[in-house]
């Protein structure tokens, strides 16, 4: 499954990675902009949903987070041959997110927070035990 950087995929990092879940009621209030995706948790409030996928600061707290669940966080930047257009160069660059007691990811792309995304969701979505 392909999994596109965008609204959709930050509210599934919202969901899976932070536990949070959407609010209908602030939704309605925004009206049907994608961009006003309403997540949190009833002890800390909602507010709209960070745009994990898109933005390296909003990303980082992604990051920051499996770091607090006991994950070691590695990103490589380097060049590379480009994904989608062999033969050209473009900046490939890698998230490895591993754990001494369970299964890790490591994801390639070219987008770092698109990646960090990807990655957090292949370790919150896979928390069986790391041999």
């Amino acid at each position: 499954m392909m999994l596109e950087a965008g609204r959709k995929l930050d509210a599934k990092v919202a969901a899976l990675v932070f536990g949070m879940h959407e609010h209908a009621e602030c939704d309605q209030e925004m009206g049907d902009d994608p961009d006003w995706l309403c997540y949190g948790t009833d002890t800390e409030g909602y507010s709209y949903c960070r745009e994990y996928s898109t933005d390296i600061a909003d990303a980082w707290t992604v990051v920051e987070h499996l770091r607090t669940q006991g994950f070691y966080v590695e990103i490589r930047m380097g060049i590379g041959l480009g994904l989608e257009n062999p033969g050209l160069f473009a900046r490939i660059h890698e998230v490895e997110v591993l754990h001494r007691e369970r299964a890790g990811a490591s994801i390639q792309g070219e987008s770092v927070p698109h990646i960090i995304c990807k990655a957090a969701l292949a370790v919150s979505e896979n928390p069986t035990t790391a041999r």
